[in-house]
């Protein structure tokens, strides 16, 4: 008789940067908040039980009997895989498609519906080991890239004000290759840092983004584990594009965690002794970008100078005295922004940086170039790139 089209099986391997391309389709047939937590960059949801169908059949599974829950999942299974294969993607899909599947563990969600895929005629394949077996080739991949030999990390410090996250863009802009943790883990260091997680004084980035009315639009950082896969991608394609020849990789300096997400302690290793280049930056330009930057915080914004005030209050004890806290009060009543700027970059953060900065720097080897800017503005950035482009590649990390 004729031979039966099935579905076949692939590694996680597969499905990692380039080779991803040989499918037209990654199909994730987990529940939408599985899906929204992490997944195989490019894939799309096509769930087979929504978050609340998948609670009832695990309910029935613990409670009733495994083959109730395989009666109603199965219902569930084929309710949404109709929904699925009406929609555009499946109509315009030619006989010549080739699909991947996969669920959490690579059993009854993905298989079911690669099996009607398989019967429609395509050739559609399933990882195996489902999501799982590709966090644990995501992790194992995390731990040996950054150790790259053409990957040659070089990273731009200096303090609070100095347009590191400015420059690094400057520098993509202009051709170089970079890796912006910050972007990836959307955060940005707030000039006041995080407010302690007290019910009265929400994260800075909240309060900024309700006093801008786009609360709704904030996009929260991803979890750790999304963080890690978008983090994989971008060196993925850093290898790719130093595969003729090492190239320098500017990255910001950063702490071993950005906002909530956590640096896989290989990179982590790797920049913490790649060479540096210090900024040294006029404090008047310092004092104009971090004004820039927080500009909601003054009275263009009519809450701004009052949750200023919260925010610096956050930080007497630990940080400052009461009386520093009085003064900039003072400042922020008087609209002294300017004054009061330069106040908290001499009094607070240049202390607490030239000690980072020192013990980081301290007992590691780590060669250091210092690069003093005119100030920010165009002219004195295009000069920074051109500087930077002449450096010679950084030497391989030992």
């Amino acid at each position: 008789g004729k031979v039966r089209n099935e579905p076949y099986y692939v590694d996680a391997t597969e499905l990692i940067g380039a080779l991803r391309g040989t499918f037209d389709a990654i199909i994730d047939v987990r529940s939408p908040s599985e899906f929204a937590e992490d997944r195989v960059s490019g894939s799309v949801n096509c769930n087979v039980m929504t978050d609340e169908q998948r609670a009832e059949v695990g309910t029935l599974y613990k409670q009733i009997s495994p083959f109730d829950a395989r009666k109603v999942g199965a219902a569930y299974v084929c309710e949404n895989t109709a929904k699925h294969l009406r929609t555009e993607m499946f109509a315009a899909a030619p006989k010549s498609w080739r699909p991947v599947v996969y669920c959490w563990r690579g059993g009854e969600r993905s298989n079911s519906f690669a099996h009607i895929l398989s019967r429609v005629g395509y050739r559609t394949a399933v990882l195996r080991g489902g999501y799982k077996a590709y966090r644990a080739a995501v992790m194992e991949r995390l731990q040996t890239l950054p150790f790259h030999s053409n990957l040659r990390f070089r990273s731009l410090s200096g303090p609070t004000g100095s347009g590191k996250t400015q420059l690094l863009h400057a520098l993509r802009d202009a051709g170089e290759l970079t890796l912006d943790l910050e972007g990836l883990a959307n955060h940005r260091g707030s000039v006041l840092g995080r407010p302690p997680r007290r019910r009265d004084v929400p994260t800075s980035q909240a309060m900024v983004a309700r006093l801008r009315g786009e609360e709704q639009h904030l996009e929260p950082q991803p979890c750790q584990k999304r963080f890690e896969s978008l983090l994989l991608d971008e060196l993925l394609s850093l290898v790719e594009k130093t595969a003729d020849a090492p190239r320098t990789v500017w990255v910001e300096s950063e702490a071993q965690k950005v906002g909530d997400c956590q640096v896989p302690k290989a990179l982590f290793t790797v920049l913490r002794v790649a060479p540096r280049l210090h900024l040294q930056v006029p404090m008047a330009s310092r004092v104009k970008h971090t004004m820039r930057e927080y500009e909601h915080l003054t009275d263009s914004n009519p809450d701004g100078p009052a949750l200023l005030k919260r925010l610096l209050g956050s930080l007497v004890g630990s940080h400052v005295s009461k009386a520093t806290y009085e003064e900039w009060c003072a400042m922020t009543d008087a609209g002294e922004w300017e004054r009061l700027v330069e106040s908290l970059l001499v009094e607070h953060y240049d202390p607490r940086y030239n000690h980072t900065h020192l013990s980081q720097i301290e007992g590691r080897g780590v060669s250091l170039t210092e690069l003093a800017l005119d100030s920010l503005e165009p002219d004195a950035v295009t000069k920074f790139v051109a500087q930077c482009k002449a450096m010679e590649v950084a030497p391989p990390t030992t």
